[in-house]
């Protein structure tokens, strides 16, 4: 509060309105962190504060509510139910527990290895937590993890963070693409698909391990009985027989959504407008799966916390407070210019920071990359280097704000703040410790960088 309050009456050549928007902010992110009260509800203080006190039009302050991605989180509530109550998730993840076996630590494997296959196919991290968190929802259930047992809180966060961490790596989802067409437009460079798997490749494989062994360590699983292994095998049997009318048609809405994720090159429809679609129709009467009973189950909150995050990143750009922001990041970069390898340096740490601020993932890029491309360009850089660096740097999320994704994870109820908060650490240490093997070895030796 203190330091909100020092932000707002501070003197300086800023603008009122971007200094005032940047105080609120903070309060909001400090409020955020401390958890003072439930993120959603800080959220919406947040938005009335920018409407009411930094006297930004309503239509920008609460505009995050309009956003698709918002809609996107609350389509997430309503997969979720159907999977849960037509057990089709039980099914499924009688399947999974099949072949990655009784071990935990190979069931978190298998986890990882589909988030990473489902980035080829499905080109949204919101979209890629349903799926995988229907299955999620079935493992803890038959083998009887509460929300509070560890194993649990593990999985989730593994499907939630690899949903959010492997599509940075590679050109699969919205970020990367804002991230490439910027490279190509200010830096003036093409990058391709395969060019920025390549580039990423050790830091693809290195990450899929380290977030593997960063779970199990810190949410391990008591050693299971000879005798509690029969619990996944018996479940699997038991949802083995006869599809049920409904469970056939909530397989059907899936198969169906999943084809229009797929194949959204073709179509070029937005994979929230397929999920909200899908949603509503599982609603209606004979032909969906879920009753009107069974919505009033829905968690909003989740939703609020998404629209007023996005809200506020609206917020501070119409003030003109993220160009006060990025003008500020480049007089930090200025004494580190002298070599790529100091300023790479500098580069992920100022993004893993800036992106604390802007809570989504293609709004951080487009704000923030052509900065970093003009930056690139004044001092002789490869700009491609330089924004495979930056949008690096956005893979060590701490906190669940950050992303659409790491919402929707977040609001099954399956893991804290502090567990994303602990698994964010260290996989931000492990991405940093990867950039300094790509920018000393991997990088010159394919000639990205000399």
């Amino acid at each position: 509060m203190l330091l909100s309050l020092a932000l707002w009456f501070f003197p300086s050549s800023i603008k009122p309105d971007a200094r005032h928007a940047l105080a609120v902010s903070l309060l909001v992110l400090i409020m955020w962190v401390a958890r003072i009260l439930p993120h959603a509800i800080t959220g919406l203080i947040g938005c009335y504060l920018f409407w009411t006190v930094v006297r930004v039009p309503p239509a920008t302050a609460f505009g995050g509510f309009t956003n698709i991605s918002a809609w996107f989180v609350f389509a997430t509530g309503l997969f979720g139910l159907m999977m849960t109550k037509t057990r089709l998730a039980h099914r499924l993840a009688a399947w999974l527990m099949g072949r990655s076996g009784v071990s935990y630590s190979r069931l978190v494997l298998s986890f990882l290895l589909t988030s990473l296959l489902l980035n080829f196919l499905v080109p949204s991290g919101i979209a890629r937590v349903i799926i995988l968190a229907g299955i999620g929802l079935g493992v803890v259930s038959s083998r009887g993890w509460g929300p509070e047992a560890l194993p649990a809180r593990g999985l989730f966060v593994a499907l939630t963070f690899s949903s959010t961490l492997f599509d940075k790596l590679m050109i699969t989802g919205g970020s990367t693409i804002v991230a490439q067409g910027i490279i190509e437009k200010v830096g003036g460079t093409p990058v391709y698909w395969s060019q920025w798997l390549f580039a990423m490749l050790p830091a693809l494989v290195v990450s899929l391990f380290a977030c593997w062994l960063v779970i199990v360590w810190l949410f391990p699983a008591d050693p299971l009985k000879s005798g509690a292994s029969q619990g996944p095998l018996e479940a699997g049997r038991r949802q083995g027989g006869a599809w049920g009318p409904v469970e056939t048609r909530c397989a059907f809405l899936l198969m169906a959504a999943l084809t229009f994720w797929v194949t959204d090159f073709i179509h070029h429809i937005h994979p929230a407008v397929v999920a909200l679609g899908i949603a509503l129709v599982a609603t209606l009467p004979r032909i969906g799966v879920l009753e009107p009973e069974d919505l009033k189950q829905i968690n909003f909150l989740p939703f609020i916390f998404t629209a007023s995050a996005l809200s506020l990143g609206e917020g501070l750009m119409k003030t003109g407070a993220l160009t006060v922001v990025t003008q500020a990041l480049t007089t930090c970069w200025g004494p580190w210019a002298y070599s790529f390898l100091p300023s790479a340096t500098v580069l992920y740490w100022t993004s893993f920071a800036y992106h604390l601020l802007v809570p989504s993932d293609p709004t951080t890029l487009a704000t923030s990359m052509p900065t970093v491309m003009n930056f690139a360009l004044a001092h002789r850089w490869n700009p491609v280097a330089a924004g495979l660096v930056w949008t690096l740097g956005l893979t060590g999320k701490i906190f669940v704000y950050q992303s659409g994704a790491t919402i929707a994870g977040f609001s099954f109820g399956y893991f804290q703040v502090r567990d994303f908060l602990k698994v964010g650490i260290c996989l931000a240490v492990v991405e940093f410790l990867v950039l300094l093997i790509l920018l000393v070895w991997y990088w010159p030796l394919i000639g990205l960088i000399r």
